[in-house]
């Protein structure tokens, strides 16, 4: 079975080679190189050695400056702390500020063990763990790996108590009452590290004992080997022996799936790229390989630009080797890249749509998805391009209710993108119009790029570049709404559907303009001591974060320095000039709003503005609609984002305990977007009629707790 080593040294890239080449022979196709000291080493030997992957090491000194030391490292592609071996004790200032850094950037750590201070090395707790416990309590979100002899000794009860009992592997019948075994049962944020002398011996000791430890915390085990050099004469037989026992059937194959690699991909992301179970497809830029499963194919992190930061991005032509396109791609810097949501005030949003999942950062954020039906359609079809929602400072297009949405199943092919947020994507400087004419919409532009990128590449993928649906919500619908004034986005999409983020008011005219936001942008460089977009790109991201953080809650402008403005040249005028001058585009549209949403009633009375202006100038067909469904489970009622789950049709993947009305409702409602993207007219067979605002200029659909039809618009706020 194919293998992630969790636990790996090298001193140099040839011994990284070596001890690959051998750990293959062991089914290891990815292994994770820790870093003991705090250097770059490890960071090198990765760039020039593929499969590996490192955390990160931390000198046990300077607490104080600890959180912007890991910044720096999880921006230079650092995906954990490990092998941490400072020997210190676990409850020491420096130690609890590593963890609560580590906590808040979503880092896991891996420990060294050492039975006392001035010991060898490793960080140090007392014998029966106080120490980790105390700090799994403290740090609730952070996922620390247990390892070395005097973790694991711990997994017998009456483990011994002296400094050489405790460094010692342990022999013999597991006694219960082990404290390994009481923290792992406590804490499902503790993962135990299964390699070298320590945890091999600690499951093979007593193998009946093993075989049932193993089946228990399957989901909080990890395969490692902790090789340092392949000559040496004894390497943990643990590939082996676990092979040996999942071939006698004493291992399941589900158990051997999340030891083996399932459980180190949900701690750092996916590591291991699929050979099974995928498709290839020729595209004008190159062959891309996809994953393919009995409903639909998926080609994930497609990069659709690129562009310096700061910098407007180029759209993407060609890449020489067949690109791997198995696995979401990195999403903008964002506030969550530092700061764990989990541990915000309110992390709604975050149980709601983000819970669980790994997410990467980095500046090649212009990243899209698609999915395709399996089978080869007999003419082009219909496509749909999301764009993800988050106030300009956050969002993904992997979140849990667009992975994947259901539109294939009903013939249309569905894609997703990421853009750049917050202050890389928006950000407006004078320098910035020195260097390009025009500064800010840095987002907005990788949106323009990707819309291009389709209209040139879908074709390949099944899809018609003539019929496009753009669709966005909150942030993303606000995007839309630009792109559907901007004259450079014309003939690029063919319908629109706005969601709790568009219509005609001063909230959403879209007014701000480039010259207004200068200052804010000039104070967030001189604040980082920056003069030109140059000194900008060198400044690290979580510094650059961190100052436009603190100076955005000082200006106390909103949304206003982090959002499109009027440019122009992408974004030419506010969103009622254009409608009143013929520049918003004459499509059909989907508007919709929900009843908990934000900035409502203004939202929805916008929205009917919006429907009346059009009308009047002959633009639309537009079709209007208020979803006012209480989401079962909590009291937020129709909050703003509960619609997604039900447009996107992917209620499976939501933690809800979900009505047969709730499904029901997200199959009409998912039948209107699909049938809308293919025609133009959202109505269909088994589904109540929606008219269009011309037919009738007082009904809305309301999709409610009970109905899914038209009602009165104003009897509804």
């Amino acid at each position: 079975m194919k293998k992630i080593d969790v636990h790996l040294h090298a001193s140099s890239a040839e011994q990284a080679r070596e001890s690959l080449d051998y750990l293959r022979k062991k089914g290891v196709a990815h292994a994770v190189l820790m870093s003991v000291e705090e250097t770059g080493l490890c960071r090198d030997i990765c760039a020039q050695v593929p499969g590996l992957h490192w955390m990160c090491g931390l000198d046990g000194e300077s607490a104080e400056t600890v959180f912007d030391r890991l910044a720096e490292y999880k921006e230079a592609g650092a995906i954990g702390v490990g092998e941490l071996s400072v020997n210190q004790r676990m409850d020491g200032p420096f130690l609890q500020a590593l963890f609560g850094a580590a906590e808040s950037m979503e880092m896991p750590v891996l420990f060294h063990m050492s039975p006392e201070v001035g010991f060898q090395y490793g960080i140090v707790d007392e014998p029966g763990l106080p120490l980790l416990e105390e700090t799994l309590k403290k740090h609730p979100h952070l996922k620390i790996i247990g390892h070395s002899q005097p973790f694991w000794i711990e997994i017998s009860g009456g483990a011994p108590t002296d400094k050489e009992g405790r460094n010692s592997r342990g022999e013999g019948p597991v006694a219960p009452g082990g404290r390994v075994v009481e923290l792992l049962r406590k804490y499902p944020n503790l993962y135990a590290d299964l390699s070298a002398g320590s945890g091999f011996c600690a499951v093979v000791r007593d193998e009946a004992f093993g075989l049932k430890f193993l089946a228990e915390f399957q989901d909080q085990l990890l395969f490692g080997t902790d090789t340092v050099d392949v000559h040496s004469p004894w390497q943990p037989p643990l590939a082996d022996w676990l092979e040996e026992k999942c071939a006698a059937g004493l291992i399941s194959e589900a158990v051997m799936r999340k030891i083996c690699y399932e459980n180190a991909e949900k701690l750092f992301g996916k590591l291991l790229h699929d050979d099974e179970n995928t498709v290839v497809t020729e595209t004008p830029c190159g062959p891309v390989k996809g994953l393919v499963d009995e409903k639909r194919c998926a080609y994930l992190g497609i990069p659709y630009a690129s562009a310096e930061r700061f910098a407007y991005p180029t759209v993407t032509t060609h890449w020489e080797e067949t690109l791997d396109a198995t696995d979401f791609g990195p999403c903008s810097w964002q506030f969550r890249s530092f700061r764990s949501e989990a541990l915000g005030e309110d992390p709604f949003y975050y149980n709601e749509f983000r819970k669980d999942i790994p997410f990467r950062y980095g500046d090649d954020c212009q990243r899209l998805n698609i999915w395709t039906p399996v089978e080869k359609p007999d003419k082009p079809l219909p496509v749909i391009v999301y764009i993800h929602g988050g106030a300009f400072l956050g969002g993904s297009s992997g979140e849990k209710h667009l992975a994947p949405p259901c539109w294939t199943e009903a013939g249309v092919i569905a894609v997703s993108l990421n853009y750049r947020l917050g202050p890389f994507g928006f950000l407006c400087a004078s320098e910035g119009v020195r260097e390009s004419g025009h500064t800010g919409n840095y987002g907005i532009y990788d949106q323009l790029a990707a819309l291009r990128w389709v209209r040139d590449n879908i074709a390949a993928f099944g899809g018609d570049p003539d019929n496009v649906t753009l669709m966005g919500q909150s942030a993303g619908c606000m995007s839309v709404q630009m792109l559907c004034i901007s004259p450079k986005a014309k003939r690029l999409f063919r319908r629109a559907v706005l969601c709790s983020g568009a219509g005609r008011s001063e909230f959403f005219d879209g007014k701000n303009t480039m010259e207004e936001n200068l200052s804010f942008g000039d104070a967030v460089m001189e604040a980082l001591g920056c003069k030109t977009m140059e000194d900008m790109r060198r400044v690290s991201a979580w510094r650059i974060q961190k100052t436009f953080g603190e100076l955005l809650m000082k200006a106390n402008r909103g949304l206003a320095v982090t959002s499109p403005v009027i440019d122009g040249d992408l974004i030419p005028c506010p969103v009622s000039k254009a409608i009143e001058t013929r520049l918003l585009h004459n499509i059909p549209y989907i508007l919709c709003s929900t009843g908990q949403d934000l900035w409502q009633p203004e939202l929805y009375h916008a929205i009917l503005k919006w429907e009346d202006e059009a009308e009047a100038q002959g633009i639309g067909p537009c079709y209007a609609a208020h979803f006012s469904r209480h989401l079962p489970g909590d009291d937020r009622g129709a909050f703003h984002s509960a619609d997604l789950w039900y447009w996107c049709g992917t209620l499976q993947n939501s933690w809800r305990p979900n009505t047969d009305w709730d499904r029901e409702l997200s199959r009409r409602m998912a039948a209107y977007l699909t049938n809308f993207a293919k025609t133009g007219d959202p109505n269909g067979e088994n589904l109540p009629l929606w008219q269009t605002h011309g037919e009738a200029p007082d009904k809305i659909m309301v999709f409610s707790d009970e109905t899914a039809t038209q009602q009165n618009s104003e009897s509804i706020m």
